[in-house]
């Protein structure tokens, strides 16, 4: 038993002995000191003052930080000075994700270093490839080749004023995929290429950072994502903040021959711009990869094309995002890529709402006062479930205008109202062509005019089918134009956002249908699970037994007296207050009204209480 404790508490202090703590400059008198005395498992913590030096991490496992990297008074009095001489952090010998860099500011890296060329004025192959960061890689040559890349961590720093040839803040070659959380990026200019804030040729995890007032003389002011290939890890871009950057293509993020599934999600992209070509988001010649856009606000940016742009065949989703107050072209614009949009809102942008090459799967989304035409689409598409309103209060043409399209699309279950000039001849959708003759079927969907705000030109077919209604859709609250006192000046129109949800009693519940596949298309269309606000599709909202999917983006649910997108307690609690009020004057009783008959009793109750049942 004696030489067991003494076995284990051998082992105990041998293990102490990796994790050692060395303080600088107590310890060490330098950063790249306390990285050379440094092993694997060590933390190496720099007290608050300025550094002037260019570090490698050496490819060791270690955790280089400040004495608080949460605490941003000691972020901010905590410096690794580049000095105009290089990069000032680099990963260039196979670090994984335990070799830490956290809460530094990163500054004043780049220039012309010696190891470059040095000299004054000297161009772009003579600079750093990054200012900040540089995430590099070796190659190993054994038996066969093998390409080793960094994958650091990069956590709680501020990475700002530094400049590069291929990223201004951090640049990631191919085979390397950092981790960057939790970071604020500020300021950096990529002089020569893509990629202010970040760029990569590789993969990156990038995580709830601020990227603000980055720049790039080519695109991507904030994020380039270029070259990548499908072996690498996917990619993710989640939860950051993207405000104020520029860029010639991509003011806030470029994507060029993506390969990796890569995910963008929950990102607020916003006030970017005013110089890039192709909008805040641009994505080009995409090649194979697989693309998801979730839950991102784009608000407030400049373009003279577009706010979002996706191009030449790529196959993506997106999916829950809100594109509101872009000057642009257009709020989206896609060309030839095959993909589905859906449950979007898409309000208020100058310019059209969404603009399309074809190929494309629109469903549940809200396209809504928008300066231009709500869709343009130029090829085939299939449009399902949108509510298209408000559009283009200037043009004859505010709904949807299809052009040029070689193969046939179809228009289902859509709610296309007040587009176009309100006093003039209304046209919510036109088709023409001038050098095919495409095939177009409307049906099921609620259009202001019926059949009498079609126009189709020569060259087109138009297949008007069943289903078809001309009748208020009865929003929760419709949206409005407000002309800012200025009647006879439209330059300072402004769009007031409504509810675009469906009250009892709407001519839209339950006058869609079930069947949307367009036989014309080789893909099979089918109904998506939920509508825009995430109720289940399908409801019996009429209570005539058969259940069948409303006409517009949402799904009208019986019961739902609140408008959270579930029948409960709380509904039972408004339906109760409500009960003897008149809905024409009460907008309370307006959603307690189930059934839409124009008062509010008891057979409401009774009927949002099934509904809870058999939820």
């Amino acid at each position: 038993m004696r030489q067991l404790l003494v076995i284990v508490s051998s082992l105990v202090m041998s293990g102490a002995a990796f994790c050692t703590e060395i303080h600088v400059p107590a310890d060490q008198p330098s950063i790249q000191a306390g990285i050379n005395a440094a092993v694997d498992g060590d933390t190496v913590i720099i007290s608050p003052g300025r550094y002037v030096e260019n570090i490698d991490f050496l490819g060791k496992a270690i955790t280089v930080r400040s004495t608080d990297p949460l605490n941003a008074d000691v972020v901010a009095a905590t410096i690794i000075d580049g000095n105009q001489s290089g990069t000032c952090v680099t990963f260039r010998t196979g670090e994984d994700r335990d070799s830490v860099i956290s809460g530094f500011t990163i500054t004043n890296g780049g220039a012309c270093c010696e190891e470059c060329g040095g000299g004054s004025g000297c161009g772009c192959d003579e600079m750093p490839l990054a200012g900040g960061i540089l995430c590099d890689y070796f190659t190993e040559l054994t038996t066969v080749v093998i390409h080793r890349g960094s994958f650091p961590t990069i956590c709680n720093n501020h990475i700002v004023g530094n400049s590069g040839r291929a990223g201004g803040g951090i640049y990631a070659c191919v085979f390397c995929s950092p981790l960057i959380a939790d970071n604020i990026i500020s300021w950096n200019t990529c002089t020569c290429c893509y990629g202010g804030g970040l760029s990569t040729a590789g993969s990156a995890t990038v995580v709830r950072n601020v990227f603000e007032g980055n720049s790039a003389n080519s695109g991507g002011g904030a994020i380039s994502f270029m070259n990548t290939s499908a072996s690498d890890p996917p990619g993710v871009i989640s939860g950051n903040t993207i405000i104020d950057n520029q860029g010639w293509m991509g003011s806030a993020i470029f994507l060029n021959d993506v390969h990796q599934h890569l995910l963008l999600q929950g990102n607020l992209v916003a006030a970017n711009g005013p110089q890039p070509v192709e909008g805040s988001v641009s994505t080009i010649d995409m090649g194979a990869a697989h693309v998801e856009f979730v839950d991102n606000m784009l608000v407030g940016n400049y373009s003279p094309i577009a706010a979002w742009v996706f191009c030449c065949g790529t196959d993506f989703i997106m999916d829950d995002n809100i594109i509101s107050g872009n000057a642009a072209s257009c709020g989206i614009c896609l060309s030839n890529t095959p993909g589905t949009v859906t449950n979007n809102t898409i309000i208020g942008n100058t310019g059209r709402g969404v603009g399309l090459d074809g190929g494309e799967f629109l469903a549940n989304n809200i396209v809504a006062g928008n300066s231009g035409p709500g869709i343009r689409v130029s090829g085939p598409a299939c449009l399902l479930n949108e509510t298209v309103v408000d559009n283009g209060p200037s043009l004859a043409v505010g709904g949807i205008l299809q052009e040029d399209s070689v193969r046939s699309s179809f228009v289902r279950n859509c709610i296309v109202q007040g587009n176009g000039v309100a006093d003039a001849k209304q046209m919510e959708i036109t088709y023409w062509n001038s050098r095919c003759i495409p095939k177009v079927s409307v049906d099921h969907c609620n259009i202001e005019g019926g059949i009498d705000s079609i126009d189709v030109q020569p060259g087109a077919t138009l297949s008007w089918g069943p289903g078809n209604i001309d009748a208020d859709p009865r929003f929760v609250r419709p949206g409005r134009w407000d002309d800012a006192g200025t009647p006879d000046d439209t330059s300072d129109d402004v769009y007031v956002p409504g509810d675009y949800r469906l009250l009892p009693g709407s001519p839209c519940i339950d006058a869609g249908t079930n069947d949307i596949d367009n036989p014309d298309t080789a893909q099979v269309e089918t109904l998506p699970a939920t509508d825009l606000a995430g109720v289940k599709r399908i409801v019996d909202g009429d209570f005539s037994g058969a259940a069948t999917v409303d006409i517009g983006a949402y799904e009208f649910l019986p019961g739902d007296a609140d408008g959270d997108g579930r029948v409960s307690v709380l509904d039972f609690i408004r339906i109760r207050n409500s009960l003897g009020l008149d809905p024409s004057s009460s907008p309370d009783a307006r959603l307690a009204d189930v059934n839409g008959d124009g008062s509010v009793n008891m057979v409401d109750l009774l009927l949002a209480r099934r509904q809870f049942q058999g939820r």
